[in-house]
């Protein structure tokens, strides 16, 4: 038994998703960082560290028993999930001004907490812990999705002009899991999904105009998605579509001391190709005032 053979030593040992063949001791297993893979047996030998997150699959799973639609790349969870063209942009902005250092994977648009194992939880601000409890959620995930449109079009097909943000509702999943409870009945899983579509052109232009912060704005999408399936999942009864729009908005209001809307004029220009969304800081304004902002 050899503890790293000659042949070896120079070899590029990063093959299997990347991740590093430890052949020390003659394992062969890859190092996942939470625990290690062999590659033989092809299983794990110990259980997932965060398996309590997710009670309804085995402790054993890998990215939830789909290899094709996921990818783990250190173990974390994964309730926040940020796509579209200005994703990273987002993820940026919304972990900046926050003691949570965020990244996200380019694949799959996760997002998780790189510092999760340094946080304190009592010592974070309530924003932080707001946001510390949406991506850690049991049964929730957000899909905040960017777009450089001014123009949105939900998923029930209704579209309209898109100034920031829209609530683009969620869907309440339920399921029976394989794993049993004591009694030897199959666990009932209750699962939500928010959808949200952010402007981030719009995001970032309001902030270098100093008009509103960036961070305070994608913070706000992602808490008012969060919030609305909170509000939803504590009334059964209620139906999960637009009309929860109103106390989603108001109950994320609630979670940023610091959130301010500013009441401008705006105008869509539509004479041209594409049409040009302009605001304006004086709500009276008119078109043939100056001081127009461009916003794409």
């Amino acid at each position: 038994m050899s503890y790293l053979s000659r042949d070896t030593e120079h070899k590029n040992l990063h093959l299997y998703n990347g991740k590093e063949l430890q052949t020390g001791f003659d394992l062969n297993w890859y190092d996942y960082g939470a625990r290690f893979y062999d590659v033989e047996l092809v299983r794990w030998h110990v259980v997932d560290a965060l398996a309590e997150k997710r009670n309804w699959l085995s402790p054993y799973n890998y990215v939830q028993n789909s290899p094709i639609m996921r990818v783990d790349p250190d173990g974390r969870l994964d309730k926040l999930i940020i796509t579209g063209e200005d994703a990273d942009k987002a993820t940026q902005k919304l972990s900046s001004n926050s003691k949570l250092n965020l990244s996200r994977n380019s694949q799959t648009g996760n997002v998780y907490i790189s510092n999760l194992s340094n946080i304190n939880y009592d010592n974070l601000s309530n924003k932080d812990k707001r946001l510390y409890d949406i991506i850690m959620s049991n049964d929730k995930i957000v899909n905040l999705q960017t777009t450089r449109s001014n123009y949105y079009t939900l998923r029930d097909g209704r579209k309209g002009v898109l100034f920031i943000g829209a609530y683009d509702g969620q869907n309440r999943i339920k399921f029976t899991s394989s794993i049993k409870t004591l009694a030897g009945s199959n666990i009932e899983i209750e699962k939500y999904h928010g959808y949200q579509i952010i402007n981030m052109n719009q995001i970032i232009t309001l902030d270098e105009k100093n008009l509103e912060d960036a961070s305070m704005n994608v913070f706000h999408e992602v808490d008012e998605s969060f919030s609305a399936m909170e509000i939803v999942q504590a009334t059964p009864s209620m139906n999960p579509s637009r009309n929860v729009y109103k106390a989603a908005h108001n109950k994320a209001v609630s979670h940023d001391k610091n959130y301010k809307r500013s009441n401008y004029r705006h105008y869509m220009q539509t004479d041209v190709t594409p049409n040009i969304y302009w605001i304006h800081p004086n709500p009276s304004a008119k078109v043939s005032d100056t001081g127009w902002i461009k916003l794409n």
